[in-house]
């Protein structure tokens, strides 16, 4: 029973942040995520005049290596201008642990 709160305070805790990064990006913007369980978890930015989705793997959300410091260094890599770019056809969005290795070794 402990693994699976600790599971799901984990992927919760990567919501959080992908939430929090994706308001301070988009200011001005509705964001709506919702969990395409068991592929991925989908993140919603809409202004009125754009629309642009962030699609990310639900097993990195519970990965149990990916803790939040390393979420929070991997979302700086260019997510959003990411989505930008990838506009309407949405950014599926895969990063890996090697990726998220900061200088400071989080």
């Amino acid at each position: 029973m402990a693994t699976l709160n600790n599971d799901v305070s984990r992927v919760e805790g990567h919501v959080e942040a992908i939430n929090d990064y994706l308001k301070k990006e988009f200011e001005q913007c509705s964001i709506v995520h919702q969990a395409d369980r068991p592929l991925t978890y989908t993140f919603t930015v809409e202004n009125g005049k754009k629309r642009l989705t962030l699609t990310i793997g639900w097993p990195l959300l519970a990965d149990r290596r990916f803790t939040r410091a390393r979420m929070d260094h991997a979302l700086q890599d260019h997510v959003a201008e990411q989505m930008r770019l990838h506009g309407a056809a949405g950014y599926h969005w895969t990063p890996t642990l090697e990726d998220t290795n900061s200088p400071r070794g989080i």
